[in-house]
């Protein structure tokens, strides 16, 4: 195989969940050019990544999915640039294949491969290469089924974040803070008075409070900032990719939604808690439950005891 593409067009957390399979992907084809195909906005992450990809394809956007509008001539012009970089496989990666399997095929790849839905209305571009879609188990070992039906050989379950970037000082190496994340790109949201909650019952030790958002979330974040008692750094919207993934390395802890950074988190082994409100904990909880703490929202009865399973990883921390 001398050219592969993967084929993923979802945000941050959905491609850290994918890291390792693509890591294995890699490893089974080491002299392969690889081109990530993907959502516009989500190259400055692929990029971060040269040691597993070559390029990148902008995903215009399919019938069905909800992340972009669809614009009929942007797909005409995607097809063919698809189509001329002549793929020997193309590795179907975006979920079940409900909406993208009948794409596969007008990608004029030798062979492509993924997910399907075993039952009657679905469709199978291949029954060799197609794997039923699993419906249970934690992403990345969903992903990691569809490189085991295929031969290919794991290269373990661990997330990455490469921190490429020449030092950048976000905040004093030597200083002890907490961030707290309180917006979500999607899904229901903590509520911020909760965040503040725990933020407040946390002002008693010795670590900064600091929070952290894109300039997006300002209402949510400054509405976390007035009700908590007591002195923060507020970097909402002073971070970009990079610097968030120093600050959140750097951090002693994370208190999150289960959004892009909580995986940031688990790929730097950042100690967190995340709140998780509609997504599945068995399927996006991050692997380690010793060092990550993920909470349904319906099980917190108090905030107290939020404050105190922080504690306890900041304690564990220190030890």
């Amino acid at each position: 195989m001398k050219k592969i593409a993967i084929l993923r067009a979802l945000k941050l957390g959905d491609i850290l969940c994918a890291i390792p399979a693509i890591r294995a992907i890699r490893n089974e084809f080491p002299y392969a050019e690889i081109t990530y195909i993907g959502l516009p906005w989500t190259k400055g992450i692929i990029s971060r990544f040269p040691m597993y990809f070559n390029h990148f394809i902008n995903f215009p956007g399919w019938p069905g999915l909800p992340e972009q509008r669809i614009t009929p001539k942007k797909i005409l012009k995607f097809l063919s640039q698809v189509q001329k970089e002549k793929f020997d496989l193309i590795f179907q990666m975006q979920g079940n294949g409900t909406y993208v399997n009948n794409l596969m095929d007008l990608f004029g790849a030798k062979l492509t491969a993924g997910f399907y839905l075993p039952h009657e209305h679905s469709y199978c571009p291949n029954i060799g290469t197609y794997l039923p879609y699993p419906d249970h188990g934690h992403e990345i070992e969903r992903l990691l089924c569809l490189t085991d039906f295929l031969g290919i050989k794991r290269k373990g379950t661990n997330l990455e974040f490469p921190l490429n970037e020449i030092y950048y000082r976000v905040l004093d190496r030597e200083k002890h803070y907490v961030v707290i994340h309180p917006g979500s790109t999607s899904g229901k949201r903590w509520a911020e008075e909760n965040f503040a909650e725990v933020a407040n019952g946390l002002l008693e030790t010795d670590y900064q409070i600091v929070i952290s958002g894109t300039k997006e979330e300002r209402f949510v974040t400054g509405k976390v900032k007035r009700l908590i008692k007591g002195k923060v750094i507020d970097l909402t919207g002073k971070t970009d990719l990079g610097a968030l993934g120093i600050l959140v390395k750097n951090a002693s802890l994370l208190l999150s939604n289960d959004t892009g950074i909580s995986h940031i988190a688990a790929a730097l082994k950042t100690p967190s808690i995340i709140i998780l409100t509609t997504s599945e904990k068995e399927r996006w909880a991050p692997l380690d439950k010793k060092l990550h703490v993920a909470i349904k929202e319906d099980q917190i009865t108090n905030n107290d005891e939020v404050v105190n399973v922080a504690i306890n990883l900041l304690n564990s921390k220190l030890k």
